[in-house]
């Protein structure tokens, strides 16, 4: 599992979430060129209107990650989500 840390802070959970759904699956994929693979689409969860944290939340829920972790990304998309939400409203 690679996070790059060249990307932008807000990629890193998504990231982590493609990961780990791939780790859940049992599949390995390569992103990039080969992102049109049926496992790679599957793994890029948007299409399917989740957000990080429900995806997160199920991962704990199903045993996939441990309550540590799951806490530590439920903040984290929670800091993210209110950051947001602020240049939002700053905005309009």
């Amino acid at each position: 599992m690679i996070i790059n840390d060249q990307d932008a802070q807000a990629a890193w959970s998504f990231t982590l979430l493609h990961e780990l759904t791939h780790v859940w699956l049992g599949e390995t994929g390569v992103s990039g060129a080969f992102a049109e693979a049926t496992i790679e689409q599957f793994c890029n969860a948007k299409d399917r209107h989740l957000s990080r944290s429900m995806v997160a939340c199920r991962l704990y829920q199903t045993g996939r990650i441990e309550k540590e972790a799951w806490s530590r990304l439920s903040a984290f998309f929670r800091q993210k989500w209110l950051q947001t939400r602020a240049e939002r409203r700053e905005r309009a």
